[in-house]
């Protein structure tokens, strides 16, 4: 876990980009990294811009989006979990597998499930990507993969 934090402590990638001639610097970060025993949560902030149509014109409008997410340690296993939307946390889950891992995910396959014991959808993945259809709030979702999820995989 270490290690990892380190990793964490220095991802930072800042670009330049041009949107309706209009210069941008963008970047995408760690923030309020927190360790615990066989723990590590944090946020993954980014920014990314989007063209508003305003009266005829397009005007570029920087936004930031901030993902929670953490490391849990289960039976020797660690496990990343980012609490977003389906392709923003996979796109988030890649960028932090390659600043920690140097590599990406293989190919997505999922199952889709209503679990017996919260009534809720999910998505799963081989890889163990875990997706809610269902409203919830993030500490069911928390509690729901600490409970069910960690221990079918570890």
């Amino acid at each position: 876990m270490d290690t990892l934090a380190e990793k964490l402590k220095a991802f930072r990638i800042e670009t330049e980009t041009s949107v309706e001639d209009k210069e941008f610097k963008l970047v995408s970060e760690i923030m309020d990294l927190n360790a615990g025993k066989g723990l590590l949560e944090g946020k993954f902030s980014f920014d990314t811009v989007f063209v508003v149509p305003h009266r005829g014109n397009s005007v570029p409008v920087p936004r930031t989006f901030e993902a929670p997410f953490s490391f849990n340690m289960h039976k020797e296993r660690m496990f990343l979990t980012v609490y977003d939307k389906k392709n923003r946390a996979n796109n988030i889950a890649n960028e932090m597998s390659k600043a920690v891992f140097m590599s990406l995910h293989g190919k997505l396959w999922y199952i889709v499930f209503t679990s017996k014991a919260y009534g809720y959808v999910f998505g799963l993945t081989r890889n163990c990507i875990l997706t809610g259809f269902s409203k919830m709030e993030l500490s069911e979702f928390k509690s729901y993969v600490g409970s069910q999820v960690f221990p079918l995989i570890a």
